[in-house]
């Protein structure tokens, strides 16, 4: 019987240790490599900003008038999004796309995340359509609406800019 649960138990970890995902971290050796290459390849994209932040290496894009961006990419934000893209598909690393939107323009009945969301989901769709192509598992949105302001203080009441950051996550081993 103890052979039997040792054997078990052992074909159990084997199997976890085959399917386990990345885990991914802020790592030092990654976020200083990744974030010279960023700053190198999207020099020349007009206005994308690079940053450092603990969740790992964020390209942010401002946009004024979301609600252009709820049916379709407009030409402008897509120009950007190009840019962005060329560089995401030399490196291997998933990212994530969070939209974050002040308030919800009127005549669109739903909630403001669930807007921001719409407009994520279409980057990311963007993203695995046009060339280059980026795997489609490599590629997480989310829309946070007034959610998750980029300074939230009580001079500002939590006031929430229109902006798009693309995370760029590093996994544990530093890649």
């Amino acid at each position: 019987m103890k052979k039997c649960l040792l054997i078990f138990f052992s074909i159990i970890f084997q199997i976890c240790l085959v399917q386990a995902e990345p885990l991914y971290i802020l790592n030092e050796y990654c976020t200083n490599n990744i974030y010279s290459s960023a700053v190198a390849a999207l020099s020349h994209c007009d206005g994308v900003a690079i940053k450092r932040d603990i969740r790992g290496i964020i390209i942010r894009i401002p946009f004024e008038n979301p609600e252009y961006n709820f049916q379709k990419i407009t030409p402008q934000l897509y120009e950007k999004l190009l840019c962005i893209e060329y560089f995401l598909a030399k490196i291997k690393n998933p990212v994530i796309i969070e939209v974050h939107t002040e308030k919800i323009p009127e005549g669109i009945n739903m909630k403001n995340w669930e807007f921001a969301s719409v407009i994520a989901g279409n980057i990311g769709e963007e993203f695995v359509k046009s060339e280059p192509k980026l795997p489609v598992d490599r590629i997480y949105t989310v829309g946070y609406g007034e959610y998750m302001p980029d300074i939230n203080t009580s001079n500002n009441g939590g006031k929430s800019d229109n902006r798009i950051d693309i995370i760029i996550l590093c996994s544990i081993s530093g890649e």
